[in-house]
């Protein structure tokens, strides 16, 4: 045991074992001392995959020249055939010269959008009339169905691709006629033929952002209870924040009707044309009651010398001055003449100072009307140029000119100016 003991002493001293011989007094067999194995490791960089680096690299050059291409291509005007595969709806600003361009575009005639401030009953009667209708821009409020059934207003020419898809769509229901008007390309095309490439980016990202943030809401669980049972639902907060649309008050079959298109059914209220059409026919009727007058106070000689001199404020023979007003010589000779005049001009005591008094009053009528369509023809105009430049699309000339300024330099001098 003394043996054993000095060498464990002599291997613990780093002595070799031929110095210090063991010897074993133990019955059992002796076991292989372990091997001491020594692993060489060679230090070097570190290791790198030859086809990753290059993808990395080809990965890198490819996306800064994808997205100078994109930004290109971000900032590229839209073409009809770009507007017409879109299959989304932009939303519009409340711009009345935008409506009345769109209800030209889909072919209804002889009606405009006109902007007001107030209903007062003042504020109405200066509008053109016929009025076939109010729109009002409401937040949407849940909870508030209506139903009836409705007619459109009457007296308007929808055009030929409304008349064929209202003919096609009548014995759908709301839900149905609506899923049609979403799917139909005329319509749709024309109402998103003010928007720019940037706005169907925009409304796209819009709509992934909401179906990416819905589905990560509905793959997260409720937390669990300390026993392993999970909680009871929460309820939700209502954090819903409900845009604005437009809701239309409109007379059709004798009836007010509300327009909701965020409700099932148009909702029937109470029993209650084109601007250039109604000043046409006013022009006429006044026209006619003039030619009456004329025609029916052959002797009063003395009239008749007091208008001589006078020109005649619309010549009836004259037709090229006639279709200025949309009006030919047949519309005025067919013109109603109210009965109210006829007896005024029958009375015995119609004279000569009646008759000169009643001439000039129709004359102001006639030239007021005029007046009054070449006005409606001025704001049809205005409504032209403001639409051309909303569809005008300057951020691809903008991004080019900043190009060509970075790349002579200018911007880093503006900046170092600054």
């Amino acid at each position: 045991m003394k043996n054993v003991l000095q060498a464990d002493d002599n291997i613990q001293g780093g002595e070799s074992s031929e110095d210090a011989p063991f010897v074993r007094r133990s019955n059992r067999l002796a076991s292989k001392p372990p091997q001491q194995t020594t692993t060489q490791v060679a230090m070097s960089g570190p290791r790198r995959n030859p086809k990753r680096k290059a993808s990395e690299a080809a990965n890198e050059l490819n996306h800064r020249l994808n997205s100078d291409e994109l930004l290109d291509e971000a900032l590229a005007p839209l073409s009809l055939k770009d507007v017409e595969e879109w299959e989304g709806w932009i939303e519009l600003e409340s711009e009345p010269a935008f409506f009345n361009i769109i209800l030209r575009d889909l072919g209804v005639c002889n009606v405009k959008a006109q902007e007001i401030f107030t209903i007062d009953q003042d504020s109405l009667a200066l509008l053109p009339q016929p009025v076939y209708g109010l729109i009002f821009l409401f937040q949407y409020l849940p909870g508030l169905e209506k139903e009836s059934e409705e007619q459109d207003a009457t007296g308007i020419d929808l055009g030929e691709k409304l008349r064929a898809f209202k003919e096609s769509t009548k014995d759908l229901n709301t839900a149905l006629r609506g899923h049609q008007i979403s799917k139909n390309n005329f319509i749709r095309t024309i109402h998103n033929s003010f928007t720019r490439r940037m706005d169907h980016l925009n409304a796209d990202l819009y709509l992934e952002n909401e179906a990416s943030d819905a589905k990560t809401s509905a793959s997260k669980k409720r937390p669990a209870t300390k026993k392993g049972k999970r909680a009871p639902p929460r309820k939700k907060k209502s954090n819903t924040e409900y845009g604005f649309h437009f809701i239309a008050y409109v007379p059709a079959g004798s009836y007010v009707w509300e327009l909701d298109g965020l409700q099932y059914k148009p909702h029937k209220l109470a029993l209650c044309q084109s601007p250039l059409t109604a000043y046409s026919q006013t022009i006429a009727h006044a026209a006619a009651s003039l030619q009456y007058l004329h025609k029916n106070t052959e002797s009063l000689h003395a009239f008749k010398d007091l208008i001589s001199a006078e020109k005649a404020p619309l010549d009836i023979e004259d037709e090229s001055r006639l279709s200025d007003f949309n009006l030919t010589k047949a519309d005025i000779i067919n013109a109603q003449v109210p009965d109210a005049l006829q007896e005024k001009i029958k009375r015995p005591s119609f004279d000569t100072q009646s008759a000169y008094e009643l001439h000039q009053e129709l004359v102001v009528d006639v030239k007021a009307a005029m007046g009054e369509y070449r006005s409606e023809l001025m704001a049809i105009s205005d409504d032209e140029q403001r639409v051309k430049g909303r569809k005008k699309d300057y951020g691809p000339a903008l991004h080019k000119w900043m190009k060509k300024l970075a790349e002579k330099g200018v911007l880093e001098e503006v900046i170092k100016a600054t």
